[in-house]
């Protein structure tokens, strides 16, 4: 009868301690956050700015396969919108390549409305809030994390760096087939600082 006591307390022991180890039991990926320290800034230059779909699709960095390119690309497509509200959601709805709902084009009219029309400027190399979030005319987006991160096998988090805050806005990124699309952006077009 001892024995029978003492094998069920180590039973219940262990189950204990597989229950609070969360590594076991969690069934979620997981997402590595950013680390300054081991994860480098990638540079990524878009140069002018375009004008409609077609100079959008043409541009250089126009390569979904490589999960830099579609943050940047997402970066013009946001910085468009104050100018060509229309074109800015076409070039994001391709950016997304799966349903864009009502709500995704009612938030983003929201985070970057008139009164916010500096945020997406924001995110581009030389925009400050000292110079009303004016961006060098080269338009480099500045992306880290990618490498150190995954949210599952066909997901990962990038991290875009802002002067307008003093930590990088993380957005997530899922791949169909080779190409990598905007996933969850909504730290993205969370406030920043106002320009000055």
């Amino acid at each position: 009868m001892m024995k029978k006591i003492i094998t069920y307390k180590y039973i219940i022991y262990f189950l204990i301690v597989f229950a609070l180890d969360s590594s076991f039991i969690s069934c979620s990926p997981k997402i590595a956050q950013y680390n300054s320290n081991t994860s480098k800034l990638v540079e990524v230059q878009v140069g002018k700015l375009p004008n409609n779909m077609e100079e959008f699709k043409a541009l250089r960095i126009f390569n979904l396969s490589n999960p830099y390119n579609t943050v940047a690309l997402f970066m013009v497509a946001l910085v468009k919108f104050n100018e060509n509200p229309e074109l800015s959601m076409d070039m994001i709805r391709l950016l997304k390549g799966e349903k864009f709902t009502n709500y995704d084009v009612q938030f983003i009219k929201k985070r970057i409305s008139d009164r916010n029309y500096y945020l997406a400027r924001a995110y581009f190399l030389g925009a400050f809030p000292n110079n009303n979030y004016t961006p060098d005319d080269t338009y480099i987006v500045r992306v880290a994390g990618i490498e150190d991160s995954f949210v599952g096998q066909n997901h990962i988090t990038a991290y875009v760096k802002t002067s307008g805050a003093d930590e990088l806005r993380p957005i997530t990124l899922v791949r169909k087939g080779n190409r990598w699309y905007i996933s969850e952006y909504s730290a993205i077009l969370s406030q920043i600082r106002k320009p000055m």
